[in-house]
């Protein structure tokens, strides 16, 4: 609900600001001299650029609550009874009434909510792991409960969303996912050892599992495997992806685009006041 909350608040103050750029438009058309045809291009620029930013805003935002909204109706849907194993796993690392279980059969696990986050671990993941490797997924996921990382990674998609046109943004989202996961299975290895935290993650790593693109913080995440695998065998673990010039260049030219719709509306409020 408060992500929800949170992405229309975005939608409405883009389309606010969006509504207020060409309101300034008409209103500075209408009264614009017309030996002054720098000033028109000047706003119909700004308002262009306002436009695609709206536009791409509300579609990658619209995206991003729908899988939300599908990810919590699947998870209402499929929910069971605790198994007996999953159970005593929750009590042994001190997770009682904080794990779900979830029918089907793609086993994975991984964390989702905001305020007060939840860990889902489906029944066919329980099935294919001991006693040791159940509790290093645990222990795995009470990392991202313990720090939101779900809200945090939520927080970095709608900023991604909303400010498409600053790619750096979107790189620093995969950093953030890739020390997340890191951090989790580090304290997974400290509580349970390599070995169960290996098991667990050549279980989960079967599967395609949900993505970390999204609301939730997962276990399952093929993409992160190399990574993971190099961290648990004491390897230097690589940060994808990489910071390239392009990426610099896209955001710097975005950043100037919003310098330049901003600085135009200051301008045009000005003149309005003047007028």
């Amino acid at each position: 609900m408060a992500l929800r909350t949170a992405g229309l608040a975005v939608r409405l103050a883009a389309s606010a600001f969006f509504i207020i750029m060409a309101v300034l438009f008409v209103t500075s058309h209408h009264g614009s001299a017309p030996a002054e045809p720098w000033h028109r291009v000047e706003m119909a620029l700004a308002l262009s650029l306002a436009g695609v930013g709206w536009t791409g805003s509300h579609v990658l935002l619209y995206r991003w609550l729908r899988d939300t909204r599908r990810l919590h109706r699947h998870i209402e849907n499929h929910l069971v009874p605790l198994s007996p194993a999953l159970a005593r796993a929750a009590v042994r690392t001190g997770l009682d009434g904080r794990v779900v279980e979830l029918d089907g059969s793609q086993a994975t696990a991984f964390t989702y909510g905001s305020w007060r986050p939840r860990i889902v671990v489906s029944r066919a993941l329980i099935a294919q792991l001991e006693d040791d490797q159940l509790d290093a997924v645990l222990e795995h996921e009470q990392t991202h409960l313990s720090r939101l990382d779900p809200l945090r990674r939520s927080l970095l998609a709608v900023a991604g969303a909303t400010f498409w046109y600053v790619p750096l943004l979107r790189h620093w989202q995969s950093l953030q996912v890739v020390r997340q996961e890191i951090a989790a299975d580090r304290r997974a290895v400290e509580s349970c050892g390599r070995r169960a935290v290996a098991g667990a993650l050549l279980a989960v790593s079967r599967e395609t599992g949900p993505t970390t693109a999204g609301p939730v913080a997962a276990m399952s995440n093929p993409a992160l495997l190399g990574a993971r695998i190099a961290h648990l065998e004491g390897l230097h673990v690589a940060e994808p992806p990489m910071l390239t010039r392009r990426l610099i260049l896209v955001s710097v030219m975005g950043l100037i685009g919003v310098v330049m719709v901003v600085g135009v509306a200051i301008h045009l409020l000005c003149l309005s006041h003047v007028g």
